[in-house]
């Protein structure tokens, strides 16, 4: 039976590796190493922020929270999931292709924490929210 083959094209496993960690995709991969090299705060990966809670409907039926999970977190880390973001916190999500899903969490993103959510297709985009970051810690 032929493998169905996916609409996008994932780069192996160790090309996609920096450090031990397996990134989603080459760009991810790629910017992480940039950060690594080229930013000097805090950087913390994957943070995981809560779009919607989980709540029951009108039949009784439990519906799960949303939850969206960025690549990276320039700043002060977040305990908890629901924690709210520091006034000086960048959030950055490394794109090469704007779904239709990313961008519905992208505005419930703005909605909820009031705060940009900086995608970056190439190196220039991540410049411009690592340089967003050092104004904002000024």
């Amino acid at each position: 039976m032929a493998r169905k083959v996916g609409r996008y094209k994932v780069s192996e496993k160790t090309k996609r590796t920096v450090d031990g960690i397996v990134f989603d995709s080459m760009l991810e991969a790629n910017h992480y190493a940039w950060l690594k090299k080229n930013f000097k705060g805090e950087l913390h990966l994957q943070p995981e922020f809560l779009l919607q809670p989980k709540f029951r409907n009108v039949d009784g039926k439990v519906i799960q929270p949303i939850k969206y999970k960025a690549d990276f977190l320039l700043g002060p880390p977040r305990l908890d999931i629901e924690d709210p973001l520091d006034e000086v916190n960048v959030v950055i999500d490394s794109k090469g292709h704007l779904t239709e899903v990313f961008r519905i969490k992208s505005k419930m993103f703005q909605f909820r924490y009031d705060n940009k959510l900086w995608t970056a297709k190439n190196y220039k985009e991540l410049e411009a929210a690592v340089r967003h970051y050092e104004k904002l810690i000024q």
